[in-house]
């Protein structure tokens, strides 16, 4: 019976059983066994003692089983005094556990102790007691003890070496089906991506793609371009309801900004859905990103594959739309540069791809929540907002070019011709909406008048950007670049270098005082005029007393030796501060505080 057992555990609870019951003197046993890593006699079952036995851990050597061990030999220990003369060199927390286990502080009647030997090797030791009867064990029961045992290390030997080559089939089975798998999903995979590699070959644009991806994935699939506009989705774009639901989710927007900002794919599990996202790039340039949505789906690392894959086929795409976008308008936008820099084409052939006359719109950007701080740009953002204002401005018949200048965003348009329909305020209403829909930024354009002189157009161009940049952005987001009066002549004189420089010479020393004692007598000025030279509504404008503002005009007078109470010093005064505020691109150059934020402006 134990040969044919291949239980580790019933050979063990059979070995005892039966040893106990064929020796008479034995009514309880113990069956140790070595345990490799610590090369201590574990105890693996018993019969008859208390469950303290199992605690036991003993060194080759300690109490009868360790002598057993180490000696190779089964020893018959006939009464209590031998058992309790092997147990003297056991270690204090051995015999607290044997007492607990037999149920009080003593020993055996008798104990006799067979080692379990397999080609030389001791595996262990089997002992079995008479605790609770007197009598006591002979010759015979010795050697019947270690035939028993003999037998037993055999079908322990063996259970052994069933278990391992069990573990090993189930192991190689394991790795056979994930081989098996692995190359199930390859083939898949391979076979998905060669599928995708024909939209890319074909160039059938982005909405095969999305139709592909999505019927590849059996998911829902999106393609956002750089400002998280769909450009391309399946099911059908018309679903926006489920896909604004999605978007709005934390964890998805979560996945969607980190994909944006370290340009590597990601996933993500989300409303019972997982989500594989992959950046579509080129070079260092964020040109959108791919969004797979599947609900339950059969292989998670394909779908991240092909969303991928996806992602490199859009980018072909997206860099191709801007190649072409930029090879029709760079002659546009070419001929407005040079216009805005005074540099008039002779030829009146240059005008044909921008025929006069002219009308422009100078926008500038902010974030949303900042509310009197412009926002911080790069060129990737003022390039989408750019491909936004050129899509909506784009038609049939009105030549249109967009173009970056500086921190502004410059639009024109051929004024004298096409469309009837095309409302130049309505258009920029529209493009100032899906920047604020799409990008979270606010945009205000100020638009000029038609302008049939192209020498006109560096002034106008100024007179829209101070328009734009003085105009509280509570107003509407498109302003009149020509309702500034008398400050067009202003603008118009700064294109001459002796009326800014006469401007500087006026205010030179107060100018200088400012930046030397860091005060503000220059913006004082400013604020006064801006505030009907009344010394009171300054002052509460500055926070600060009227006497200081009085000092402040009164330095500012000793230093610029113009009084004004004296109209003509007046004029020359305001028509100085006003030519280098508009004159001089940035005021921190010559150390010129600027106004005071107030009211949004």
């Amino acid at each position: 019976m134990l040969t044919a057992e291949l239980d580790l555990s019933e050979i063990v609870r059979q070995v005892l059983v039966r040893a106990i019951a064929v020796i008479p003197a034995a009514d309880a046993g113990t069956l140790y066994l070595e345990d490799s890593a610590s090369g201590r006699l574990i105890v693996t079952d018993t019969v008859g003692f208390g469950p303290s036995m199992f605690k036991l851990s003993l060194k080759p050597g300690e109490a009868a089983a360790g002598h057993a061990f180490v000696t190779g030999r089964g020893e018959i220990y006939p009464t209590r005094e031998t058992v309790q003369a092997i147990l003297a060199d056991a270690t204090p927390e051995t015999l607290r556990y044997f007492h607990e286990a037999s149920e009080g502080p003593r020993s055996p009647n008798a104990a006799l102790t067979a080692p379990l030997v397999f080609k030389g090797k001791v595996l262990g030791v089997l002992v079995v007691d008479a605790l609770r009867n007197g009598k006591t064990f002979t010759a015979e029961d010795l050697a019947m003890l270690e035939d028993f045992a003999q037998i037993a290390a055999i079908a322990i030997v063996n259970a052994g070496l069933y278990e391992a080559e069990h573990l090993n089939r189930i192991r190689l089975e394991v790795l056979n089906d994930e081989i098996t798998r692995q190359r199930d999903e390859l083939g898949q995979r391979l076979a998905a991506l060669d599928s995708m590699a024909q939209i890319g070959r074909q160039e059938l644009g982005l909405a095969a793609l999305a139709i592909r991806l999505a019927d590849l994935t059996s998911a829902r699939a999106y393609i956002f371009d750089g400002l998280g506009r769909v450009r391309a989705a399946e099911p059908s774009i018309a679903q926006t309801e489920h896909l604004a639901e999605r978007l709005a989710s934390e964890h998805i927007a979560d996945l969607l900004r980190r994909v944006a900002m370290d340009h590597r794919p990601r996933t993500a599990m989300a409303d019972g859905a997982h989500f594989s996202a992959s950046p579509i790039v080129s070079g260092a340039d964020l040109l959108g990103c791919v969004l797979v949505e599947a609900v339950d789906p059969a292989s998670p690392n394909v779908n991240v594959a092909l969303a991928e894959m996806a992602a490199l086929i859009a980018s072909t795409v997206f860099v191709r739309e801007r190649a072409l976008e930029q090879g029709v308008v760079r002659g546009r936008a070419d001929l407005l540069e040079r216009l805005l820099d005074g540099k008039v084409p002779k030829s009146a052939g240059s005008f044909q791809a921008l025929p006069l006359p002219l009308q422009l719109a100078v926008g500038r950007l902010r974030r949303n929540d900042a509310a009197h701080v412009a926002a911080p740009l790069d060129g990737n953002m003022l390039r989408e907002v750019s491909a936004i204002a050129q899509e909506s401005l784009t038609t049939q018949s009105v030549p249109t070019v967009v173009l970056v200048r500086g921190e502004c965003v410059v639009l024109a348009w051929s004024a004298g011709r096409g469309e009837v329909r095309f409302n130049p305020r309505e258009k920029l209403e529209t493009v100032a909406a899906t920047v604020m829909k799409t990008a979270r930024l606010r945009i205000r354009f100020a638009l000029t008048e038609p302008i049939s002189d192209p020498l006109l157009v560096p002034q106008m161009f100024q007179e829209a950007r101070l328009a734009v940049e003085m105009r509280p952005w509570t107003d509407s987001p498109v302003v009149d670049a020509s309702s500034f009066g008398a400050y067009r002549l202003i603008i118009g004189a700064t294109s001459a270098r002796h009326a800014v420089e006469f401007s500087q010479r006026t205010l030179a020393d107060a100018i200088a005082h400012d930046a030397k004692h860091k005060s503000c007598l220059v913006g004082t000025l400013r604020t006064y005029l801006a505030k009907g030279s009344s010394l009171s509504l300054a002052a509460r404008e500055l926070g600060v007393h009227v006497h200081t503002i009085r000092y402040r005009l009164t330095k500012l007078e000793e230093l610029t030796g113009l009084k004004l109470q004296n109209a003509e010093d007046r004029l020359t005064l305001e028509l100085a501060l006003r030519i280098l505020d508009i004159g001089v691109p940035s005021r921190r150059e010559l150390h010129l505080p600027g106004p005071q934020p107030a009211h949004g402006k």
